[in-house]
């Protein structure tokens, strides 16, 4: 946006005036941001206000008067009302507790202040169709205020070169948290199947979050060594960790818009995912990859099965998954989002394009 000519002004957790714990810093930042968004105006007129869902609550309901011709935008990375729907399934299934704590904040003012801020929003734009409906349906956001956006790539991983033909064994990768809600239970055991079934195929799992153990412990020590688990990586390093792997195994059950996903397709892997609203919109079935259904290892495993054993199947979808990945530049997607800002701004005031203050 900078590049376009825009005023950008960031503010973020890293910002605050002091050091604090996570949870305090959820509680501070809404009203530390609105202050300093009351002060940058007094500075430069703002134009929009582009804001994570839940951090704009104060500004959009009180201290927005200060710039009434300023347009809000809610911006969610993956719905908060999801996210509580999968904890709670999680631990019913689990026969959990929460915990008295959880209700305090996440489980429920955190949930209030979201749907406030959606509602409150000239536009809230959604990583996907599935929270977009929920917002719409559920929480009383209009739909001509709702809108679908993305996430784009770094231009490192847009400048990879296209896959190549190889001989060898396929790799499976699994990038992402080792959690119940990202699909382990049914991942597991259709990678376990895949891998007894094919002696000469190896399994990584990449930024797992947690120790090494916990994952060999889902699996037979007879397959130990085919298991590579990198619990954490830095990104940069990512093409360098894809760089002999050949497939990208997705099981999750909820996500917002998978940037994992989308980075495995720029390294020239075929994935093999979930066939949710999330994974819907990078994936075309049977051409860019497969979709599966979530939860169902006998899908999982007859979908990596079909990879494994057509190697033309395999190089002709990294292939597609590569070339359809390339649209995710941060700059068309400055350009998308320009037009939504416009949208937001159409209920205001007209402007010129150009020069104006985010």
């Amino acid at each position: 946006l900078r590049r376009k000519g825009h005023h950008v002004t960031i503010l973020s957790f890293d910002d605050l005036p002091v050091s604090l714990s996570l949870r305090a810093r959820h509680l501070a930042f809404p009203i530390w941001a609105a202050a300093e968004l009351a002060n940058l105006n007094r500075r430069v007129p703002i134009d929009v206000v582009d804001a994570s869902t839940g951090d704009a609550w104060l500004w959009a309901g009180s201290v927005r008067r200060i710039a009434p011709r300023a347009a809000l935008v809610a911006r969610s990375h993956g719905l908060e009302h999801m996210v509580h729907r999968a904890i709670v399934d999680e631990a019913h299934a689990r026969d959990a507790s929460l915990g008295w704590k959880y209700p305090l904040w996440w489980g429920g003012p955190a949930l209030h202040l979201v749907r406030r801020s959606l509602q409150l929003s000239d536009l809230s734009l959604f990583l996907n169709e599935g929270d977009m409906a929920f917002a719409v349906e559920q929480l009383g956001v209009p739909a001509r205020r709702a809108a679908l956006t993305t996430n784009g790539l770094p231009s490192a991983l847009l400048a990879l070169p296209t896959p190549t033909k190889t001989n060898c064994a396929p790799r499976i990768a699994q990038v992402g948290s080792y959690l119940a809600r990202k699909g382990i239970d049914s991942g597991r055991v259709a990678l376990a199947k895949t891998l007894d079934t094919n002696p000469s195929v190896r399994v990584s799992f990449l930024g797992v979050g947690c120790r090494p153990q916990r994952v060999y412990a889902d699996f037979a020590p007879v397959l130990h060594t085919r298991i590579n688990v990198v619990p954490t990586f830095k990104r940069p390093l990512l093409p360098q960790h894809l760089a002999d792997h050949h497939i990208k195994f997705f099981p999750t059950l909820l996500e917002g818009f998978s940037g994992a996903l989308l980075e495995a397709m720029a390294c020239g892997l075929a994935p093999v995912a979930s066939d949710i609203s999330a994974c819907r919109r990078a994936i075309t079935d049977g051409v860019t990859g497969f979709l599966v259904p979530p939860g169902d290892p006998r899908s999982q495993h007859e979908a990596l099965q079909s990879l494994v054993d057509n190697p033309g199947q395999l190089f002709g979808m990294r292939a597609a998954a590569h070339a359809s990945v390339q649209r995710y530049s941060w700059d068309v997607i400055a350009e998308e989002t320009l037009s939504m800002y416009d949208r937001a701004l159409a209920n205001k005031r007209p402007r010129q394009r150009g020069g104006g203050a985010i």
